[in-house]
């Protein structure tokens, strides 16, 4: 049986990517070690799936559909940087996710109860965080707090499954589905 490692975002303009890549060196002179995410695996995870068999995405697309209905577009922006998973251990430096708020937390609590409902496995978690993953192990650094990351409003029209395809090189993200609003 084929399984695909998969995960659930909302869209994500190009632009906004552009516009975080533009900034980044500056980020990164701060810190003297760090796996930074590249422009094209940039994007707001909404929920993990983790490896589903390939007979099962097609009840993913309907979770999707289920959490998408009657929702309206709304919009986001990247404002601000933190690190996962505390300030004594940074690990994971993140772009902090500002805007309508309200109807992004409405749709992720949709998401995991229709992917619940369709008995998929998935890492809910009790409260949602949102954010733009910068980079993973990184060092000590202070970029997070005198850098002032700010990016335009997008606005969020879907959600879009991803598969996350691990090569020597790294890992690329495959997008499979989009779900329009």
């Amino acid at each position: 049986m084929f399984r695909m490692r998969v995960f659930i975002t909302v869209n994500m303009d190009s632009s906004i990517k552009d516009e975080i890549a533009r900034v980044l060196p500056n980020i990164q002179s701060n810190y003297e070690e760090g796996k930074w995410v590249p422009k094209e695996n940039m994007h707001v995870t909404m929920l993990f799936l983790g490896e589903v068999p390939e007979s099962k995405i097609e009840l993913v697309k309907e979770a999707m559909a289920e959490a998408v209905s009657g929702m309206a577009a709304f919009s986001l922006r990247v404002e601000g940087m933190g690190v996962f998973p505390d300030e004594k251990r940074p690990k994971i430096l993140w772009g902090g996710i500002n805007g309508d708020l309200d109807d992004l937390n409405k749709l992720y609590q949709k998401l995991v109860a229709a992917i619940e409902k369709k008995g998929l496995p998935c890492d809910a978690k009790p409260t949602y965080r949102p954010h733009l993953t910068l980079a993973r192990k990184i060092s000590d650094g202070i970029a997070h707090k005198s850098i002032k990351l700010t990016s335009s409003a997008w606005w969020v029209d879907s959600l879009v499954l991803y598969q996350s395809v691990l090569h020597s090189s790294g890992v690329q993200y495959k997008q499979v589905f989009t779900e329009k609003m």
